[in-house]
């Protein structure tokens, strides 16, 4: 029991020392590196420990220029050197060129079929031009229908004067196929793609004699032909 006792009277004198043993190691200063980009895009300032580098950051951007490196001085005349180890709280500078071709313009034009959509001037070089017109349609035909696919060549920044043409995907059109009996009855209905050729895969028609005559299936009317529209077919006979 008097060891248990002697014990925790120890306790408060380890945490004496240790407190002591740690105020005595001396802390590390650390420095604030701040990133002025001359009204261009933001970048974050960085807390860096002494002898420590700065990280390069991403490059900013700024409408019209072109970014050419971080400098010591609004003077720019010492680029900095991201190797070597900070000592002191700095600020960096942003160099910017004007980058010409941006202030160029551009003539974009949209068309389908010869004829103009929609014309856009002067477009400024490195922007992305948007068609703001009705999507494009394009009338069917008898073998197709059309869908709006997109433009030729694919829509990419200005750099040039440039005309992009309406692209359409097809789709090839089916018709409904019907034969019917002479009085009219459905026999057969089938759905065919434009081109392919009609067949009745049924039984052969018949038609029940009358006093006068037997009967027995002919032929169709019209004649079977590849399919280009709906139609239907008729059932014809000849009297024996």
């Amino acid at each position: 029991m008097k060891t248990k006792f002697k014990l925790l009277l120890l306790i408060p004198i380890f945490i004496t020392l240790f407190s002591f043993f740690f105020s005595c190691v001396p802390s590390v200063p650390k420095y604030t590196v701040s990133f002025d980009t001359e009204n261009g895009s933001l970048v974050p300032s960085q807390i860096v420990y002494e002898n420590e580098v700065v990280v390069e950051p991403k490059d900013p951007y700024k409408d019209a220029y072109i970014f050419a490196g971080w400098y010591t001085s609004v003077l720019f005349n010492e680029p900095y050197d991201f190797k070597n180890p900070v000592t002191s709280s700095f600020v960096l500078y942003a160099l910017w060129e004007t980058d010409y071709n941006a202030l160029l313009t551009y003539t974009v034009t949209f068309v389908q079929d010869g004829e103009v959509l929609q014309e856009l001037n002067n477009v400024p070089y490195g922007t992305t031009p948007v068609f703001s017109g009705i999507t494009p349609t394009k009338n069917p035909t008898f073998q197709y229908d059309y869908v709006f696919a997109g433009w030729s060549p694919n829509i990419k920044k200005v750099t040039e004067d440039i005309t992009y043409t309406a692209v359409f995907d097809s789709t090839i059109k089916y018709y409904q196929i019907s034969f019917v009996d002479s009085d009219d009855t459905l026999l057969l209905s089938d759905y065919l793609y434009y081109g392919e050729t009609p067949s009745y895969y049924k039984e052969t028609p018949n038609k029940e004699s009358d006093p006068m005559y037997d009967y027995v299936f002919a032929y169709w009317s019209p004649n079977l032909e590849i399919v280009t529209q709906n139609v239907t077919y008729k059932a014809v006979y000849e009297s024996i």
